[in-house]
């Protein structure tokens, strides 16, 4: 069994540690179950994981900072001893453990997807390029195009390689 997954599934939890990710992770120990990431889906783990990680950083230093003037001098005193570029690191540490233990397969890009992307981007073609409507301050209807290159990039690699691989049973 081959299961592909998008950022959706784990941004929440890029450990795979929770309910059924943490399910996915302990089959994928197993040598006929396999887990897919794309670069592109990694790299956008990697990059909203970042965004959390120092947002909570500065937001723990603010509330230290709030609550350290009703600190009561020789008895009271917070630390926080943790640096982003440290959990960013484990980060990109686990993610390379997973693949050497060969729980996680990591997909690179691939020339062909650049072509089909382009078609995609070109001709708008559904799903990846979808017409919205908005109402303008007149309440006129506005329509635009909404791009999901990411999405195109992440689902055409998959299907490039399940067909270079001439994978079956995939999810």
């Amino acid at each position: 069994m081959h299961i592909f997954l998008d950022t959706n599934a784990i941004y929440k939890d890029p450990f795979l540690q929770k309910g059924k990710n943490r399910i996915l992770l302990q089959l994928a120990k197993h040598n006929d179950v396999h887990l897919y990431i794309s670069k592109t889906v990694y790299s956008e783990l990697l990059r909203r994981h970042r965004v959390f990680v120092e947002s909570e950083l500065k937001a723990a230093n603010e509330a230290i900072s709030k609550i350290s003037p009703f600190f009561r001098k020789n008895r009271d005193e917070v630390t926080l001893n943790v640096k982003a570029e440290d959990l960013i690191w484990e980060f990109t540490n686990y993610f390379e453990e997973k693949e050497i233990d060969g729980q996680l397969h990591v997909i690179p890009y691939d020339v062909e997807v650049l072509e089909r992307v382009v078609d995609v981007d070109m001709y708008e073609m559904e799903p990846f390029i979808k017409k919205q409507q908005l109402l303008n301050k007149k309440g006129q209807k506005v329509t635009y195009e909404k791009k999901e290159i990411r999405d195109a990039i992440i689902w055409h690699s998959y299907q490039v390689f399940i067909e270079k691989n001439k994978l079956e049973d995939c999810y």
